[in-house]
């Protein structure tokens, strides 16, 4: 993982809190499945 993408986990966690990742995940999961 590259430090920018570190920085945006971090940055995630801290400023959106775990909520939007799931809801992200939700989204995002599908979506890749359909591929």
């Amino acid at each position: 993982m590259s430090d920018k993408a570190r920085g945006t986990v971090k940055w995630f966690k801290e400023e959106k809190g775990f909520g939007f990742i799931e809801a992200m995940a939700k989204i995002t999961l599908p979506t890749l499945a359909l591929f």
